[in-house]
């Protein structure tokens, strides 16, 4: 069995951590060597428990590789390791990386300038139109790298697919199982669109622990972090640590200084990140050009009379109900017609509709 089949078959273990494994297989000379070692080899070493070494004994002789990978290719399961030349470059750098990344959907494509956008699942709609802005403002060359988590990793997810730019969803589960549950649509869209990646082979259930160890593949795979809303505490600033200590870049989306999903965005500018209103802050750090595309709003688009009507009582800062905006109109507009002209200008991209059915106005430099 080739080396790198080794690698794939200590990531189906699931015994010793990461890092533990690769000072394992510096001790075995390798992966192959750490795979067949006998139980000598292991009582040489320090630091080790001896319940894990037990388990790994056990675990090994209960795994056959062969049979697993055949089992992945059934459920349209790839797999790269780091005994494979397309195994990502980036992430190949960072310490202790992943001996095996399994995907699902389209190939692992991450290309030159990945950038990872995280935040809160508590986001606003400012940090959703934070998301649209920005990623808006990268040319297709830029990939972007989430966690699909609700809120911003979603929103980030969705408007990559909607922009025609890769997207990379790196998931703290098996790439099989949806988590968290209300995102089995963006699930879906992900197999089609984007691409879902793991460390943890499949079948693996959502644990607390796994979600750190999958900010820092996020990170890991992108040149660059770019933390939309975040809170002092939160999984985002995790992601952001990685990347310091990984030597990439950071961005922060500046926020409200009342709002707290902001203050860990506007701790990390105090700290050194750098501050991002737009997507040419990035390309500008990174020596990119954009390219003239003809893309977001460059194309004029004409407005209904009943569209021109609504436009006058949405706000571009306060999100405003329908109810609220039959009131102002005082039954000038019947709810029906009401109805198709928010529609018609949401299809148009002149509006974004929030929670409760509220909407709020975009720029026109937005659209």
């Amino acid at each position: 069995m080739e080396n790198r089949n080794y690698y794939f078959a200590l990531s189906l273990t699931g015994i010793f951590s990461t890092a533990t494994c690769h000072k394992l297989i510096a001790a075995a000379g390798s992966a192959a060597a750490l795979f067949q070692a006998p139980d000598s080899f292991f009582r040489k070493l320090k630091g080790l428990r001896r319940s894990s070494v037990e388990a790994f004994l056990k675990e090994r002789t209960r795994i056959d590789p062969v049979k697993a990978m055949a089992s992945c290719e059934e459920q349209g399961i790839l797999w790269t390791t780091l005994g494979d030349p397309d195994y990502p470059e980036l992430l190949r750098e960072i310490h202790a990386p992943p001996l095996t990344l399994f995907t699902k959907g389209k190939r692992l494509r991450c290309g030159m300038y990945p950038l990872a956008v995280v935040g809160t699942r508590r986001c606003s709609h400012y940090g959703r139109r934070a998301v649209e802005e920005i990623t808006g403002g990268l040319p297709s060359q830029v990939a972007v790298v989430s966690g699909m988590a609700a809120g911003i990793d979603g929103h980030a997810h969705r408007e990559a697919m909607d922009q025609g730019k890769e997207t990379i969803a790196v998931l703290g589960t098996g790439v099989d199982i949806v988590y968290p549950q209300v995102n089995r649509p963006l699930y879906r869209d992900l197999l089609r669109k984007g691409t879902l990646v793991s460390e943890f082979p499949p079948g693996t259930s959502p644990q607390k622990h796994h979600f750190p160890q999958r900010n820092r593949i996020i990170s890991g795979l992108s040149r660059g972090v770019l933390v939309v809303e975040s809170s002092h505490r939160s999984g985002s600033l995790i992601t952001a640590s990685f990347a310091l200590e990984q030597g990439r870049d950071v961005f922060a989306v500046p926020g409200s200084i009342f709002r707290g999903t902001c203050r860990g965005t506007n701790a990390l500018i105090k700290a050194g990140a750098v501050p991002v209103t737009g997507g040419n802050d990035i390309l500008q750090l990174w020596g990119v050009k954009k390219k003239e595309t003809g893309g977001k709003g460059m194309t004029p688009v004409s407005l209904t009379e009943d569209e021109k009507t609504v436009i006058n009582h949405l706000s571009t800062e306060e999100p405003v109900s329908m109810e609220d905006i039959s009131a102002d109109l005082e039954g000038y507009l019947p709810m029906g017609r009401l109805s198709a002209a928010l529609l018609g200008l949401k299809m148009k991209k002149r509006l974004m509709e929030l929670d409760s059915r509220r909407f709020v106005l975009k720029n026109e430099d937005e659209s």
